[in-house]
């Protein structure tokens, strides 16, 4: 499959691009909600197992982390939320991408050449499919996406 599973739909709180493209995780650091800034904070993080993205409420990261890394978190703080939540995790020893929404979410073997979501996902799929990489596609919708900005990060699996 071309161009990924997500990334057409956009709600509050989903202010972010975040790209997975031949084993590079890319993604904004620009953390907004509607036309308010609030700030710059990582949404990709390489774990000792696991490589995440994660766009969305970013009151949730935390609780996504533990929860990837098989701790204790608060299963009702994604089920209360009004808000929305998307995540890639990528299994480092076998490379296997997962996708996971607010609720959870896909969890299989994901066969396409890219994935995109995010405020910023239609911009970054355009790039993605004349070439561009994970971080040059972030870039692009940085230029064009209002709520995708900040520093560019990347992480290779």
């Amino acid at each position: 499959m071309v161009g990924g599973v997500w990334g057409n739909e956009v709600g509050a709180a989903d202010m972010t691009t975040i790209v997975y493209k031949d084993g590079v995780l890319a993604g904004d650091t620009l953390i907004s909600e509607g036309d308010h800034f609030y700030g710059h904070r990582s949404k990709i993080f390489d774990l000792e197992l696991w490589i995440v993205g994660i766009a969305g409420a970013s009151m949730l990261y935390d609780e996504f982390l533990k929860f990837v890394m098989g701790h204790e978190f608060n299963k009702e703080a994604f089920k209360a939320a009004d808000l929305q939540f998307k995540a890639i995790v990528i299994d480092k020893h076998t490379k296997k991408v997962s996708c996971y929404e607010k609720e959870l979410i896909e969890d299989g073997d994901i066969k396409t050449d890219f994935i995109a979501f995010g405020s910023g996902a239609a911009i970054a799929k355009g790039a993605l499919l004349m070439g561009a990489t994970a971080k040059q596609a972030v870039e692009c919708a940085a230029k064009l996406d209002h709520y995708t900005g900040g520093e560019i990060q990347e992480i290779k699996v």
